[in-house]
Parts: structure tokens; sequence; C-alpha cells
């Protein structure tokens, strides 16, 4: 809900932009590190003409290959102009002035709790698991080296148990 409140508001400026970052991470699970340095040959489009993004990760130094959800893809063609000219994703800016951008950005959408960049991973990490994917999936997806870094995101909640009791039933 909060990230859809965030999605509808109407920013200019940096805050667009902050917004934009924020929202294609909620939809690609990547630190900060990794999407501020994304470049253009980063992205590559499949066959089927899905694009997939594939980099290696500035903290784990792993490579990460993971396929890019449709918000994502929009985000990524909104900065096509930008990316041909700079070679970057997305614009690029401090992360100290990304997290408070955020804060702003939480005032004028109402939400009331504390906010960060890492706020957006988190988002990405906890709503594929509420929506039952496999935790050995997402955290391919996250480029985590362990699953207990991923089961980190893992919290069971009430409207986890009565659906896996709804299921049973």
């Amino acid at each position: 809900e909060e990230v859809e409140r965030i999605k509808a508001h109407v920013f200019t400026g940096g805050l667009d932009i902050v917004k934009n970052h924020f929202l294609f991470c909620c939809n690609t699970g990547l630190r900060f590190s990794d999407s501020s340095n994304l470049r253009k040959e980063n992205i590559i489009t499949d066959k089927s003409g899905m694009k997939w993004i594939r980099l290696d990760q500035k903290k784990t130094q792993n490579t990460l290959e993971v396929p890019m959800l449709e918000d994502a893809v929009k985000i990524y063609d909104m900065y096509s102009s930008y990316r041909e000219e700079i070679g970057f994703v997305l614009p690029r800016m401090s992360h100290q002035k990304v997290n408070s951008y955020l804060k702003i950005i939480a005032d004028h959408t109402g939400i009331k709790k504390h906010i960060s960049h890492h706020t957006a991973r988190h988002t990405f990490g906890t709503s594929l698991l509420e929506r039952g994917v496999d935790l050995k999936v997402v955290s391919k997806l996250m480029g985590h080296t362990s699953i207990k870094s991923t089961e980190h995101y893992a919290k069971v909640t009430r409207k986890n148990l009565a659906d896996v009791i709804g299921k049973l039933n």
C-alpha cells in the first residue's frame, strides 16, 4: 500500500528521480551501490524480449543475473535518453541525498515510518516471500550468498498463517 502511494504521487525534480530510483529497487531488489552503478551494458534483452540485469555485485563480488519485472522495465525505459548520453541506467545521486529525499517523500505520501533506500530492497524480498515465492528463489534474485541472509526478510504474518490454513482446508 505504501509503495502504491509513492508510485501514485507526482513529484518533480530530484524528488521524482529519487522516487523512480526507489521504485526501481522495489522491483529489482538491488542494493543502492549496485543500482547507482548500473550501466546500459548491464541490461541484456533475451530472445523472448525479457530484460535481464547482469552485474558483478559490489558487496559480494558475485555475478547477479536476474530478470526484470515490468515495473522496473518501465522505469528503465523512462531514462533512455539519459542512459544513451551518460551511460548509467538511472540518474546518479549520493546515498545521503537519496535518503534525505526519501524522508520528504514519506512526509508527502503520509508514510509515518522511517524509510531509506534499503527499504526498497527489503520491500522486494518481503513482497516476494508474501506472494509465496520459494525462499531459495528469493535468495537468488537478491544475490545473497547464503539462505540465512534471505531469512531476515521472511516474516511470518497472520495473513501467511491464514493463507496456509486456507490452502490446507
